[in-house]
């Protein structure tokens, strides 16, 4: 593993800042690093986190590094929730030659596309397979 996928795996850990039953706060140490230029990706990383049912807000704080999420305790728990967002980046990480080689104007127009399929991979109880490449077409 290059020192790149090792800063990139350390970034990406989560830690729950607090819980309550349906919200939990989260920080992620690499929303505090992003450029400001990011944020439209980062508005669209929290779409794909809002997309399955029992899921009713994503709001990401670039400033904290803090992920506040509000779902359905009675559809999810919160073991659920952090399943779905470890795949969801692991997912990026996966795919990032290909998400980092599109322009941003770009990535807003495959956003519909991207949303489209993701939702018809969501299995049972919020389980992704964040190992699985995106399709060429998705992205085209």
């Amino acid at each position: 593993m290059s020192i790149k996928d090792r800063s990139i795996r350390y970034f990406l850990r989560s830690r729950i800042v607090h819980r309550l039953p349906g919200r939990l706060r989260i920080h992620l140490p690499l929303l505090k690093r992003l450029p400001r230029e990011n944020s439209g990706a980062v508005a669209i990383v929290a779409r794909l986190l809002s997309l399955p049912d029992g899921i009713s807000e994503v709001a990401p704080c670039l400033e904290t590094g803090n992920v506040v999420i509000r779902y359905n305790a009675a559809l999810h728990t919160d073991d659920d929730v952090l399943r779905y967002l470890h795949a969801l980046t692991q997912l990026c990480v996966t795919n990032r030659d290909l998400l980092e080689s599109l322009s941003a104007e770009h990535l807003f127009e495959c956003e519909e596309r991207l949303c489209t399929w993701l939702k018809e991979k969501l299995a049972y109880r919020l389980e992704l397979d964040g190992s699985m490449r995106i399709p060429d077409d998705v992205l085209a």
